[in-house]
């Protein structure tokens, strides 16, 4: 009888034992719920750490792949910029050019400056109160070229297709630059230069 209570205890313990022995093993099978800090920022693909035998976690792969697609539109948005700053230090470039021509008195695509006619000759025949008609335009060097008072003046800009040979026009001189002025049509100026 001594023996069967003793079989029977021994039986019991060792059910208790493996009982405990494969609870623990669950316990070591099951990943530990890590705290989250709200401060903490997230990791960097670098520093993603792999299991043991070299696989990542599945949310630490999420991460990664998360901060690879915001890194990639980073960069595409930094070289989109920069492109954009590109085009307009070009843009700014040519405008500068064009202010720059236009200071030294010339238009962009003008042989020269041309001559400037003596401030009192040009309040004797030139000016809103002297107007007279170009009545025919020569080619010098395919450049459009027309005569008034003993001078020659070279068309810069093309001539408007509304003006007329016929209409009255006057030269003036604003901000250094002589223009062909059709009281007709107020809102256009024919950029001129006087040629020898």
């Amino acid at each position: 009888m001594k023996k069967r209570i003793i079989t029977i205890v021994a039986v019991s313990l060792l059910l208790v034992g493996t009982v405990i022995v494969m609870r623990a093993q669950q316990d070591q099978a099951k990943p530990i719920p890590q705290q989250t800090k709200p401060s903490k920022p997230e990791s960097k693909p670098s520093e993603a750490k792999p299991e043991p035998g070299g696989r990542t976690q599945p949310g630490e792969q999420q991460k990664q792949t998360d901060e690879q697609q915001k890194h990639a539109k980073q960069e595409q948005q930094k070289q989109a910029s920069e492109q954009r700053r590109r085009a307009q230090d070009e843009d700014n470039d040519q405008q500068t050019d064009r202010h720059e021509a236009q200071a030294q008195g010339s238009r962009p695509g003008s042989p020269q400056r041309g001559v400037r006619i003596p401030d009192d000759r040009f309040r004797e025949h030139f000016g809103r109160n002297h107007k007279f008609r170009v009545e025919r335009i020569v080619l010098v060097e395919n450049r459009p070229r027309f005569r008034y008072t003993g001078y020659w003046f070279e068309l810069i800009d093309p001539w408007p297709a509304d003006w007329s040979y016929s209409d009255d026009c006057y030269v003036d001189y604003i901000d250094e630059e002589y223009f062909l002025i059709n009281p007709m049509h107020p809102g256009i100026r024919l950029a001129v230069i006087v040629v020898d």
